[in-house]
């Protein structure tokens, strides 16, 4: 049965394919692109929560500004400008399609862009907001999925008592199925509620919580209203500068693409991550060419206590399915508050940001409050940019810099140099801006050189950082470098061939030695898109991974993926989706394991690291009806040839497969047409 699987994956990897154009506006598809050349595993989970939360919340293309295009990692400064330039001298767009006519935006990107804008009045049309019509001609759309899988861990097992006397934490507190509900009604992206509710698998649902879900996250947010630019009430991220001092939610943590310019902006929070937000209210308004912002939050949060009761450390992965995890469940209320004002001016802006945090337990220092400082500016000319900002911890009197030049080469190439200082003692809770660990005890100096030209686009990064002082797996100050590069040529064997390359060398403890050693880590990866018709499209990528380090033997890792997707559309609104996708990986250990992504349900992870040896297989439907549902389905199995169990503790799993099953349910309409 296994072998027979392989096989089959093997030749649909490998088979022929012809190149027929396509124009998909799949979000999967676009989510797979824009995290096609990232590599940190960390990096690969945060852009996926921020990218999805772009693209719920688009852009009016008319009225936007360069902070909000920022973001948007695909685009290059010059893409930007050009944007903007096209607006000012040419007025509001009226269709996406008008894109085409912004100088050097290519498909590519134009097909990326819509995913995170809409047409909307431009800066002098002020469209009248009507209750009864957010209310009448809003789209409502409701999610509602689960995950069961088609296994028992040791967590679900039933245990004696005298079992659960000596190790309380073996069983989990709830049942192995996961689900979520998402609703939310949006007028034309200017006006919108939502209620993100989440049952992780082995959280009690309804036992422990009188209010069922162990998660919710309620949220109203305005935007582009008159001069108030955006405010959020309940639950919402915040950005400003950089992101040292405030960085909620940043898509990714290392590369040239990090160190980009937030400005400062507001959004809600509708994934169903329980940390990285913050709880209450937010606005944002202009006056001329000033803007100002202001916000305040208290909410729970978890916490590792010491034994006399002040908070070790805080707990961020938002499971609560043991009685010890369940103990340190919203142990800690955390009060905000913080203000920002930025200034713009002919290409040149400057702003700051102060943040002020008050807790109900004393901190590792024997204090409960937390205060900062920064400050950011930025400098746009037509043949470079300046950017970057300064942040103090004025309770540890600390500090902490980033600093940006950007300049254009010539008409294709982009050289970026970026300089950062973060001092061990600097601390921000809420700080998203570039670094290899966090934004603390870390000195670093990166280059990088982008250059886009019709088929051809390329990337290359080069890292050279240090900690000053002790950091994770290292007792003295330590040092690394980091080498990136991505290619991508289009028309090559009826499609688009791609590659990349990271290599990291980062200096850790070394028992064999006594000193520290540098672990080597090299990650290359070779991928193929094609298509066979306008409904059919297909990838295959390769793999291959090696970590090295002094007294341990080197590691290898392997993989073969690849995906076969149907597209189906028909005129009357019916729609057929079929994917279908496969790994064949081994690796040594877990330091060479490779990672993919495989197309989900929405608002499903569909990143995944493997380790050992064994096959991902898995396969989804997705079927949109006329009326607005959409019904999907996805299974998939993990089966290793190297092990017999899987696991520990209460995630112990005693067999070497796992398969899975998600269902979700979408409904969209607008109340209009319902009522109809």
């Amino acid at each position: 049965m296994r072998k027979s699987g392989i096989i089959c994956l093997a030749m649909a990897l490998f088979a022929p394919c012809r190149l027929v154009s396509q124009d998909s506006t799949d979000w999967n598809t676009v989510l797979e692109h824009l995290l096609g050349n990232i590599t940190e595993d960390n990096d690969i989970q945060q852009a996926i929560l921020y990218f999805e939360e772009l693209h719920d919340n688009p852009l009016n293309i008319n009225r936007v500004s360069r902070q909000q295009l920022e973001p948007l990692t695909f685009l290059s400064e010059k893409d930007i400008e050009e944007i903007c330039a096209y607006i000012y001298l040419h007025g509001p767009m009226l269709s996406p399609g008008e894109l085409q006519m912004v100088y050097g935006l290519d498909y590519e990107k134009r097909r990326l862009l819509r995913q995170f804008i809409y047409i909307g009045p431009g800066p002098e049309e002020h469209e009248k907001i009507r209750l009864k019509d957010v209310f009448r001609y809003g789209r409502v759309e409701a999610v509602q999925d689960a995950g069961i899988p088609l296994y028992t861990r040791e967590g679900y097992r039933e245990h004696t008592a005298d079992v659960l006397k000596r190790y309380p934490n073996r069983e989990y507190l709830g049942t192995r199925v996961g689900h979520s509900l998402h609703l939310s009604l949006d007028w034309n992206s200017r006006i919108k509620f939502g209620l993100t509710a989440q049952k992780d698998a082995g959280e009690p649902f309804f036992e422990k919580h009188p209010a069922g879900y162990d998660f919710y996250s309620p949220y109203l947010f305005l935007n582009d209203i008159g001069r108030l630019k955006a405010a959020a009430f309940g639950r919402y991220k915040v950005s400003a500068g950089c992101g040292l001092l405030v960085g909620n939610g940043f898509g990714m943590a290392s590369g040239a693409d990090a160190a980009a310019r937030k400005g400062f902006s507001i959004r809600p929070h509708s994934s169903c991550g329980e940390t990285g937000c913050l709880t209450g209210a937010a606005v944002q308004w202009e006056h001329g060419r000033t803007g100002f912002a202001l916000f305040a939050s208290s909410q729970l949060t978890d916490a590792v206590l010491a034994d006399d009761g002040s908070i070790s450390s805080f707990k961020t992965d938002g499971y609560h399915r043991t009685q010890l995890e369940f103990s340190r469940k919203h142990n800690c209320r955390q009060n905000t508050a913080g203000a920002a004002v930025q200034y713009e001016h002919q290409g040149i802006t400057i702003g700051s940001a102060i943040l002020l945090e008050k807790f109900s337990r004393r901190l590792s220092d024997g204090t409960g409050f937390m205060a900062g400082l920064s400050a950011d500016f930025a400098i746009h000319r037509p043949g470079f940019a300046v950017w970057g900002e300064t942040a103090a911890d004025l309770g540890k009197r600390s500090i902490a810099t980033l600093d940006n030049i950007l300049i254009r080469l010539d008409g294709h190439h982009e050289l970026t140099l970026s300089a950062r200082y973060y001092s061990p003692r600097y601390e921000s809770l809420h700080s998203g801006a570039m670094a290899q660990s966090d934004v603390s005890n870390e000195y670093g100096l990166l280059a990088s050189v982008r250059r886009e030209s019709g088929r051809f686009k390329a990337g290359c990064t080069v890292d050279c950082f240090g900690h000053p002082e002790p950091c994770y797996q290292a007792s003295a100050a330590s040092h690394g470098m980091q080498f990136k590069s991505n290619t991508s040529i289009g028309h090559v064997l009826n499609g688009t061939l791609s590659g990349s390359f990271n290599y990291k060398a980062v200096q850790k403890d070394c028992r064999e030695t006594g000193r520290l050693e540098y672990r080597q880590t090299w990650r290359f990866k070779l991928g193929h898109e094609t298509g066979m018709s306008d409904s059919w499209n297909a990838r295959s990528s390769l793999l291959l991974n090696c970590s090295t380090f002094p007294g341990t033997t080197r590691s290898w890792g392997r993989a073969l993926a690849g995906y076969l997707k149907y597209n189906g559309h028909t005129g009357s609104g019916w729609a057929l989706d079929i994917y279908v996708s496969g790994c064949l990986f081994s690796t040594d250990s877990y330091d060479s394991a490779v990672s993919i992504y495989e197309n989900g349900p929405r608002y499903g992870f569909g990143f995944m690291t493997l380790s050992g040896k064994g096959c991902r297989l898995s396969a989804m439907i997705k079927a949109a009806l006329p009326n607005g549902f959409q019904l999907v389905a996805k299974t998939g199995s993990t089966i290793y040839s190297d092990r017999e169990s899987m696991g520990s503790g209460a995630a112990k799993l005693d067999q070497s497969h796992k398969e899975d099953v998600t269902v979700q349910a979408i409904w969209k309409f607008r109340a209009a047409d319902f009522l109809k």
